[in-house]
Order: C-alpha cells, then structure tokens, then sequence
C-alpha cells in the first residue's frame, strides 16, 4: 500500500483554515483571559496534588518550599497571559465584556473574579503592588 497517495487523498485545505482560525483565536484577548483563568483554577489544584506528592516522600523536603516555587511558578506564568490585556484597546475592552457578567453577584462568584482575587492576594504577599494595581483595574473594568 502506498501511504503517501492514501494522505495525499485527503484534501488539506480544511486543515489549513481551521488552524488559521486557531491561531487567530490565539492572538485574541479572550484567549488570553481564559488561560489565566485555566492557569490560576486548574494550576491550584496541580500544585497541590505537587506539594501531597512530596509529602508523602520519605525524603527530608520542606513542604512549604515547594509550595512557595509552586506558587511562583503559577502566578508568574498566570501573569504572563494577563499582562497583556491594553486598557487602550478596544478588542481588549470588548473581549472582556463578553467574559463577565452584567449581574455583579454572578460576576462575584466567576472563574475570572475568583482567578482576579488569587492572583491579587498572591502578588500582594509578594510585595508586588504594581501587578495588584493592574489586576484591580481590570477586577474593577468586569463589573
């Protein structure tokens, strides 16, 4: 059997469209917020599987350490998606309205507003107001 007649049967154009569209979807804000979201929820719960993993070792490890690097490794790279967000830019500003919700006790109970609220209680212990400040902004621009 020839394999390479067999894939060339398959028209590679729709492919091609769908993982443009994809990787115009990436480049969108809305992407953005969902992974910071995707990265602070489902991120707590790998760092913690993580830190009872080492735990259970029989090793001298100090737990709080690899909690603390754990923590580190989470926000920095949950910073790293919503730093981008411009205050200025109108597809941002837009992207964002259609996460949120209108009604404030849906938005109070969210994935971004919780996502918001970690991120911001984890840079303030860090000391790093500057990144507090500008996830407050955004917190504040949801409602």
């Amino acid at each position: 059997m020839n394999f390479k007649k067999l894939f060339e049967a398959f028209d590679k154009q729709p492919i091609d469209e769908v993982e443009g569209d994809l990787n115009a979807y990436k480049d969108t804000f809305r992407f953005k917020i969902e992974m910071f979201i995707k990265v602070v929820i489902y991120g707590e719960q790998w760092k913690d599987s993580v830190v009872s993993l080492f735990s259970k070792s029989e090793e001298d490890l100090d737990i709080k350490d690899i909690g603390e690097v754990g923590d580190f490794m989470l926000y920095t790279r949950a910073w790293f998606w919503i730093e981008q967000f411009n205050f200025n830019d109108d597809d941002c500003l837009e992207d964002l309205r259609s996460i949120t919700h209108t009604d404030k006790d849906s938005f109070n109970g969210s994935d971004l507003f919780i996502s918001l609220m970690r991120a911001i209680k984890y840079f303030e212990k860090i000391e790093e107001f500057e990144k507090c400040a500008f996830l407050v902004k955004i917190r504040d621009l949801s409602k």
